[in-house]
C-alpha cells in the first residue's frame, strides 16, 4: 500500500510540475503576444505609410509602363512615316525625271521639226515656253 501512496504522491508532483511548466509556457505566450501588440501599436503608422508608399510605387510603375508603350508606338509610327516619306520622295523624283525626259524628248523632236524646211516660223514662242517649264521643273 505504501508503494501505491508513493506512486500517487509522485504522480501528483509530476502533475504539479507539468502544470507549472504549462503555466510558464502560457505566460510566455501571453507576454510575447503583448510584446507583438505593443510593437504593432508603436509601428502602426510606419506600416500604414509603407502601404501607401507601396501603392504609390505600383501606380508609378504602371504609369511608366503605359508611357513606355506609348513611346514604342510613336517610334513605330515615326519609322513608318519616314519610310512612307522616303518612298513618296523617290516616286516623286522618278515621276519628275520622266516628265523632264518627256519634255526634253519633245524639245529634240521640235528642234528637228524646226530645222526641216516645212517648219513654220511661229514655233519659236512655244519652244521658249517649254524651255521655261523645264527650267522650273528642274529647280523643284
Amino acid at each position: 500500500m505504501q508503494g501505491l501512496v508513493n506512486s500517487l504522491e509522485k504522480s501528483r508532483e509530476l502533475r504539479d510540475i507539468k502544470k507549472e511548466e504549462i503555466n510558464k509556457f502560457l505566460s510566455s505566450i501571453v507576454s510575447s503576444e503583448q510584446t507583438l501588440k505593443d510593437f504593432y501599436s508603436n509601428h502602426e503608422e510606419v506600416i500604414k505609410r509603407l502601404g501607401q508608399i507601396s501603392s504609390l510605387d505600383s501606380e508609378q510603375k504602371e504609369e511608366k509602363l503605359k508611357i513606355y508603350v506609348q513611346l514604342k508606338e510613336l517610334s513605330v509610327r515615326k519609322k513608318a512615316l519616314q519610310e512612307m516619306n522616303e518612298k513618296l520622295f523617290k516616286k516623286s523624283s522618278e515621276i519628275l525625271d520622266s516628265i523632264v525626259q518627256a519634255i526634253e524628248k519633245g524639245e529634240k523632236e521640235h528642234k528637228i521639226s524646226e530645222s526641216s524646211p516645212s517648219a513654220s516660223s511661229g514655233g519659236g514662242a512655244q519652244e521658249h515656253n517649254k524651255k521655261l517649264k523645264v527650267k522650273k521643273l528642274r529647280k523643284h
